[in-house]
């Protein structure tokens, strides 16, 4: 059953990873990289659940005629040939390999599943053709499944459906049994089609179509019987290529595909209305008569469809649309950056089109359904193709390879050129100033502003043609002549972002002692909120000015800047020129103290880090851990502990908590090596520091700790964490027996060494290093492995992920130059995995607001 859970999960990790993922317009911060950086949500359609993962057991039957598909039995050949036991063990081999789709169609795969059923690796070496016996395994029970289904009930649903309906819906069963290995389906047609395999592979399709058939109501054998057949091979064969390349969520571009090609299929007529539609299209073109028309047709019409949509309902020919340029765009109303965009494209078509300018937007929509279409489609003034034209929709996806949205293909209307694909960034930067959106006029606009830079004062960063002035807290007015030869600091905000709020109230403090001192310093915030209800509430505690919400010099400013992450504060000097693109990583380093570097010329940079430096070396662990009468941290029982007598021993803080699932990992692999260090060590203790959410959770968590921790909610926490900059937990500060701080990422070291890592000094690493390189002298250089088909080679690395027992490894790994497989030393020679097991996972409690885990550390965002 556990097994079965985690194949499950891991199938639905692939089925995600196919949906149509949006654009963001910011990056998201999902990764402990990301930590800075700011983005809006970007959510997609809910997905349904990968098809189901227990085949039947009982393998196609040989004999008899109950129905069409019996002849296919066996079909995989290397899987059936072999006798008794042996085929049974194989079967079992094979239908466990299917568990491990990342693997693909590989040997390794066929290796994991036989350690999964507990058949020797060498199992593998029986299969004459391997990779292909998968495959065609595959295709036998998928085919099987097909047929049970059928029998269990679902062949009568058929029934109550035309034909055309009951042939889309049976290719779609058989297609959607692929989908959990889409990602290496490419590989399996490959290993099809080679010579020695292309025979079995078109008796199986051939077998699959006349199923189909079959259970679609046609039993004939005459000459139609053929053609039927050879149609329908066509369809199902186009249709699983199409669905390579599909990225719509849950496959709904491909379903479309099948269904309308099917019906096409059973029209005849339709074939011929399509050749006259292009015919007519190519006379166009060619004798110069209404060329526009037919280059937008050629690519926005149908075989039944000459015209596009109004939100009125009314129909707008093709061949009436005058505008020489126009805007393709790709949209939906469920994704967020979508219905960001929408506004401004609306803002500019609008001033366009009163200005006369010969332009036109189409929407393609990605909308799950005709309401949610409808709705969207109320508020833009501009034409669609229609929401149930899903091919033609499907089409344009393909032809301008919309891998996001939204996106905005921008073209000439007459010879269909492509102007730009980035057409949201160009509206986003310019506007209407980007039209017509050619290659010379956005070449133009970059040379202006090369020249606004080079140009650059206080008004050209911070004014518009009809604002002259910045806004207090309080209402007031101020004009930007105020800020004349001033040091100005551009403080981009944004309501309820934690990161944001720290870095504003730590700035506060810098711009009061500033002002205090006399430096002629002004703050303005550029706020990324995207109402005034969340600005007025960020402003209302900022001493500062602010550019009024919504003006549009705020967004133009944060692609001036090239904003890639949050805080983030410009230095303008007081000529108006940039001085540093961004100080907000230096006074978060040095904190309050950091005003004394102002204006962080290189001169001051240099005594704010002497200053560092001198605080470093004066650190002791009283300095860190006492604070008034905080002068104590809690043992078992709530017994205060006063942190005098940690003095001279080697101390580890802990930042933890037990909603975080990678802490609860961590736990026992740290209780372990704590006791082996103190069993050698009594000079040694670590204190827990909790981010935990009541006082019950901290309580059972820190039942599971044999060493100390400071109090829920301690102020102290706060301070250690803004002085060792903790930015994801679990996290592990050493702290020497001198008070000194010897090492900011003790749990790397601890994973990596274990015990041997104490007491976590860079002379004790590097002794262990010169070990560990001693050691690898006596590993061959090259060698093969069970759990990969290609060779793999002894490599001196850093960090790493091992992919045979998934714990983190460094300095020596044994990896694979084709595919970057790698193994740690003694998974790759064969020795025991030592440890204790993870514990957490989908038990475990969610992070709170305010913080993300990825991978084996949950970040505050």
């Amino acid at each position: 059953m556990a097994s079965s859970l985690a194949a499950r999960r891991l199938l639905s990790r692939a089925a995600a990873s196919r949906r149509l993922i949006p654009c963001a317009l910011s990056t998201p911060h999902t990764a402990p990289g990301a930590l800075r950086r700011f983005s809006a949500d970007a959510s997609t359609p809910p997905t349904l659940p990968p098809p189901p993962l227990e085949p039947a057991v009982e393998p196609p039957k040989s004999e008899g005629a109950s129905s069409a598909s019996s002849a296919s039995a066996g079909a995989g050949g290397a899987h059936r040939s072999a006798p008794g036991a042996a085929a049974g063990e194989q079967e079992k081999v094979l239908r466990a390999s299917l568990l491990h789709p990342r693997m693909g169609w590989s040997e390794s795969a066929m290796i994991a599943g036989a350690r999964d059923v507990g058949v020797s690796p060498a199992i593998v070496g029986a299969f004459p053709r391997k990779e292909a016996a998968l495959v065609e395994f595959f295709m036998d029970d998928c085919l099987q499944q097909l047929i049970d289904r059928i029998d269990a009930g679902e062949g009568e649903l058929l029934k109550n459906l035309i034909l055309s309906e009951r042939l889309s819906k049976l290719v779609r069963m058989r297609l959607e049994m692929q989908g959990p290995y889409i990602s290496k389906w490419p590989q399996a047609l490959s290993i099809q089609s080679q010579p020695a395999n292309i025979s079995t592979s078109l008796k199986q399709r051939a077998v699959l179509v006349d199923e189909i058939w079959h259970a679609a109501g046609d039993a004939g054998s005459d000459i139609d019987w053929y053609v039927k057949r050879t149609v329908l091979g066509g369809i199902y064969s186009t249709s699983e290529v199409y669905m390579l390349t599909d990225n719509s969520p849950d496959f709904r571009d491909t379903w479309t595909f099948v269904s309308r090609r099917i019906k096409d299929a059973l029209d005849l007529q339709k074939t011929f209305q399509e050749a006259a539609y292009l015919a007519e299209a190519v006379v166009f073109s060619t004798t110069g008569e209404m060329a526009d028309a037919a280059g937008i047709a050629a690519i926005l019409a149908a075989a039944d469809r000459d015209f596009l949509i109004r939100n009125s309902g009314d129909q707008v020919k093709i061949s009436s649309i005058e505008a020489g340029t126009i805007a393709i765009y790709f949209s939906a109303s469920w994704c967020p950056p979508c219905r960001q965009f929408t506004p401004k494209l609306i803002e500019a078509y609008n001033e366009l089109v009163s200005q006369g300018k010969s332009f036109e937007v189409v929407f393609v929509s990605s909308d799950k359904d005709i309401e949610s279409f409808n709705a969207y489609f109320a508020k833009m003034p501009w034409l669609a193709v229609p929401f149930l034209d899903s091919e033609r929709i499907a089409n344009l996806k393909k032809r301008f390879k919309v891998r996001g949205i939204p996106h905005l293909v921008i073209l000439n209307a007459k010879s269909v050129e492509v102007y730009t694909e980035d057409g949201t960034e160009l509206v986003s930067e310019y506007g209407t100033a980007a039209f017509p959106f050619t290659p010379e006029k956005i070449n133009e606009l970059k040379e202006l502003e090369k020249a606004a830079r080079d140009n650059q004062t206080i008004h050209s960063l911070l004014g518009t043609p009809t604002r002259d002035y910045l806004i207090s807290n309080k209402g007031d007015k101020v004009p930007i002549s105020d800020l004349e030869g001033k040091y100005v600091g551009l403080c981009f905000v944004v309501n309820g972002y934690g990161p944001v709020d720290q870095f504003t109230s730590l700035l506060a403090q810098i711009y009061k002692k500033l002002k205090e001192v006399g430096q002629e310093f002004e703050v303005v915030a550029v706020s990324l909120d995207g109402d005034e209800e969340s600005f007025n509430e960020s402003f209302a505690d900022m001493p500062w000015l602010a550019i009024p919400q919504g003006d549009k010099m705020c967004e133009k400013l944060t692609r001036y800047f090239e904003l890639s992450g949050l805080p983030m504060l410009v230095l303008i000097g007081p000529d108006g020129k940039t001085l540093n693109n961004d100080v907000a990583e230096i006074i978060d380093e040095h904190g309050p103290d950091a005003w004394e570097g102002f204006p962080f010329s290189a001169e001051k940079l240099e005594i704010l880090a002497e200053k560092a430096k001198a605080k470093a070396e004066s650190q002791t662990l009283e300095s860190l851990l006492v604070t008034g009468d905080l002068d104590f941290v809690l043992g078992k029982d709530g017994a205060k502990v006063p942190v005098s007598e940690l003095v001279g021993k080697t101390v580890l803080l802990y930042f933890s908590a037990k909603w975080c699932g990678p802490c609860r990992a961590f736990l026992p692999k740290l209780v372990n090596e704590y006791n082996k260090i103190k069993e050698k060590h009594n000079d040694f203790e670590i204190i827990f520091i909790s981010s935990d959410r009541d006082q019950s959770s901290y309580d059972e968590f820190f039942s599971g700790m044999p060493w100390l921790a400071l109090p829920l909610e301690d102020e102290r926490k706060q301070f250690l964490s803004k002085t060792f900059k903790i930015r994801g937990i679990p996290s592990l500060i050493a702290i020497g027996p001198d008070g000194k701080t010897v090492s900011r990422d003790a749990k790397t070291q601890l994973v990596i060494h274990g015990a041997d890592a104490f007491p976590f000094t860079e002379e004790k690493l590097q002794d262990l290093q010169k070990k560990i390189d001693e050691m690898a002298k006596g590993w061959p250089e090259k060698l093969k492995h069970d759990l990969h088909e290609h060779e793999l080679v002894l490599t001196r690395c850093g960090t790493y992920g091992c992919d045979g027992c998934d714990e983190m490894g460094h300095s020596w790994s044994y990896r694979c130059e084709e595919c970057e497989f790698e193994l740690h030393p003694k998974c790759a020679l064969g020795e025991e995995k030592k440890g204790d097991e993870e514990i957490g996972g989908a038990n475990g409690e969610s992070a709170p607001a305010g913080y993300v885990c990825d991978g084996d550390v949950c970040s505050k965002i």
